[in-house]
Formats: C-alpha cells, structure tokens, sequence
C-alpha cells in the first residue's frame, strides 16, 4: 500500500525516525486508513454522486454551487483528519529534542524555498497556471486553447495569498516548538492540530483564502458552463470511475485519501 508509505516516508523526512517511530506509524496508520475507508471513502462517494447527477442533468453551475461541493468535500477532509489524531499525538509523545532540531532545519529549509519564491511573482503566476490546470485536467481532460488562455488571465490577476500562507507555516512551526518541552502541552497542541486545524490558521491567511477561494469558485462554474461535449463526457466518465473506487472496488488501495482535484485544502 503507497498511502501509509508515503507518509511515512513524508515524516521521516522531517524527523529522521528510527526502527521502532517507524513500526508505529505503519502499524498505526494501517488501522487509521482502514477506517478511512470504511467511514470516509463512501462519505465522498455520496457528495460525488451528487455532482455527477448535477453533470448529467446539465446544471448551470454558479459560485454557491462550487462553494457548496467545496465545504462538503472539506468537512469530510477534515472528519477523515480526525481518525488520525490519536496516531499522531502518540507519535509525537515519542519525539526527541534531537528530531525536533531536525524537523526545525527541515521545515526552516522548505519555508525558505516558499518565501524565495515569493520574490518572483511570474513565477507564482506560473506555478498557480500548472497547478489549477493539472487540477482541471483530472478531470475533465485537455484544456482547451481558449481555457488555457482564460486560465492564464485568472492566474495574472489572482496570486495566491503565498506570503500569507508562509506566515501560518512558520506561526504552527513556532508554536510546536515552544510545547515541545512539556509534553502535556505537546499532545494538546498536535491533537489542535488534527481536530481544529482550521482555527490554527493566521487570521490573515484564514481571510485570505476566502476571497481567493470565492474568486476561484466562480472560475470553475465558468469552465464547467462552457466546457466542450467531449470535456461533459469525460468529467461524467472520472467521476463515475472514481465513485466505484471509492465504494470499494479493488484499485481503490491505489486512491489517496484526498485526490488532488477533489479538494484543495491549505
């Protein structure tokens, strides 16, 4: 299975765990994703089907029916995050001051790349393109040459709230690190983080990614309305395709939890 794979490939790459940190999380997120599947999966199968009826009756969609999908896709995220809080803050009761100094470097390392490119806004603009067009693509295929070009006006116009963004990095980064040395306050602060992530944001990111959001919303309606008859054909495909994945047939231990284009969460 590549989910508890990767994510334990993920932590080990902030922490540098040893033989036993490792059996743990396998161990233990063997019996988190299990639950996953069982709880969360047919949850987002439910909330896809509906946007497959929406599909094929041919809805016009708008902002509030995008906004609508999104918060329902983000409240099962977020009820699938909750299945892995006990792992994590069992996890982090295991952590040495010396893994801590390396999750500091590592994470200082990446937020420092983040902040470097915040400094090239063509670059941001072209990195939000490749990412809202992969994202477009998974599921209703090859953009167009005139999707391509009102994607690239909407990524001109609209940068994503990056710097905001390294601001709450480093405000979590800082604060695990300050309960690090009480580890009452450790696990408080680590279960926060898996059952009210969203309440842990800066208030200027949380604000932030609002308005981005609605603005991207009203964006996807506009593709989806004037999406092609073979773009309509292929999304009602992926979509049936993965809502019989998701119910259980044998390629779903291949799904992440989360695919890239079914919800964005920041």
């Amino acid at each position: 299975m590549w989910v508890d794979s990767y994510i334990t490939d993920q932590i080990d790459n902030y922490f540098d765990i040893n033989n036993l940190q490792s059996q743990f999380i396998k161990k233990s997120l063997e019996d988190d994703i299990e639950k996953i599947r069982k709880i969360i999966f047919p949850r987002i199968a439910q909330e896809m089907m509906k946007v497959l009826n929406e599909v094929n009756g041919k809805t016009v969609f708008n902002e509030k029916i995008i906004s609508d999908h999104e918060e329902e896709f983000k409240k099962i995220f977020y009820e699938g995050l909750k299945i892995f809080e006990h792992s994590a803050v069992e996890f982090s009761s295991k952590l040495t001051i010396k893994q801590l100094e390396s999750f500091k470097n590592e994470f200082g390392l990446k937020t420092k790349i983040l902040r470097d490119e915040t400094r090239d806004r063509l670059a941001l603009r072209e990195k939000r393109f490749t990412k809202i067009r992969e994202q477009l693509e998974s599921w209703i295929g090859i953009l167009t040459v005139e999707q391509r070009a009102v994607l690239k006006v909407f990524c001109d116009e609209n940068v994503f709230p990056y710097e905001e963004q390294i601001l709450t990095r480093e405000k979590l980064s800082s604060e695990f690190a300050e309960s690090f040395s009480d580890k009452n306050k450790r696990r408080k602060f680590v279960s926060k983080l898996f059952l009210h992530y969203e309440s842990m944001r800066d208030p200027s990111y949380t604000k932030a990614l609002l308005e981005d959001q609605k603005k991207l919303h009203a964006f996807f309606a506009k593709i989806l309305n004037e999406a092609t008859e073979k773009q309509k054909i292929h999304l009602s495909g992926v979509l049936q395709d993965r809502i019989d994945k998701l119910n259980g047939a044998p390629e779903t231990k291949k799904i992440g939890l989360f695919h890239r284009g079914e919800v964005q969460i920041h």
